[in-house]
């Protein structure tokens, strides 16, 4: 890392003039991260930009900029561009997606704004603390000095490794860490003396969990995995095919696939039950 700083800062600071600091912390995750830069800011906006995500295009830190200049605000969101990847042909295309208080992208900070009304990031979450700190700022930000924009400038960059990514249960296998997350945020918002908005908030997440993060047990069934055992006894042939695929013993299948299995010489059992 610090030879790549010292690369960049070569590159962009010598040849453009621009400020760049840069700053290794021990490891304290995200959160606390974001705190200590925060910390750091002397500057009048921040933004927080997870390190592999980019600006949309050169004209993205131009249009915060022509926002600044037509209306000083303390809190800024748009529209932002999601890069994703087409598994079948590996190819990646774009998707503009609306503002979501569960992710940072697309977000501009009036840095004062945070400070005077003490709005840190939860140094105690580490999954799901986008939400905390999104929800937590729009409720105290005033409503005439929060600004919305339809230009994306964001680009939330597709990486095979990230763990939302590659994981498509990645909402239900934290759903323990999105409860605390708004736990954390009540406690707060019942804190600052905002219990009206709290009870929103608990009544809000009740509703939407209820209709877009718990599935019904069919969709949980449907999302079972399980690895296949075949067993063949002496003169049996066992064939198992998912579509024109064939699998043999240790490859996965989940519940509601579609299998063609064809016994030659013997019979079938499956879960105790024999067919011939």
């Amino acid at each position: 890392y610090t030879l790549l700083f010292k690369i960049l800062h070569k590159k962009y600071y010598d040849d453009y003039g621009l400020k760049i600091t840069y700053k290794q912390f021990e490891h304290s995750g995200v959160s606390e991260t974001r705190n200590n830069l925060l910390r750091m800011a002397t500057a009048d906006y921040v933004m927080f930009c997870d390190c592999d995500d980019m600006f949309y295009n050169v004209g993205g830190l131009m249009t915060i900029i022509k926002q600044i200049n037509k209306k000083p605000f303390d809190l800024l969101h748009s529209q932002y561009i999601e890069e994703r990847i087409n598994k079948r042909t590996n190819d990646r295309y774009m998707v503009l997606k609306e503002r979501n208080n569960q992710v940072i992208h697309g977000r501009v900070f009036n840095r004062l704004f945070l400070i005077n009304n003490n709005i840190w990031w939860n140094k105690e979450l580490t999954v799901h603390e986008d939400s905390y700190f999104n929800f937590l700022a729009d409720e105290v930000a005033d409503p005439n000095k929060i600004v919305y924009i339809k230009n994306p400038f964001y680009l939330w960059k597709y990486r095979k490794d990230s763990v939302c990514r590659k994981n498509e249960y990645y909402m239900q296998q934290t759903y323990d860490k999105l409860i605390k997350s708004n736990t954390c945020l009540v406690e707060e918002l019942v804190k600052r003396g905002y219990v009206e908005k709290a009870s929103e908030f608990v009544y809000m997440m009740t509703v939407s969990t209820f209709f877009d993060t718990v599935t019904t047990p069919d969709e949980l069934q449907a999302k079972a995995s399980y690895s296949l055992t075949i067993t063949q006894g002496s003169g049996t042939v066992v064939t198992v095919k998912k579509g024109n695929t064939t699998l043999t013993s240790g490859a996965t299948i989940h519940a509601g696939d579609v299998l063609t299995i064809t016994v030659t010489g013997g019979t079938l059992k499956v879960n105790n039950e024999t067919f011939t």
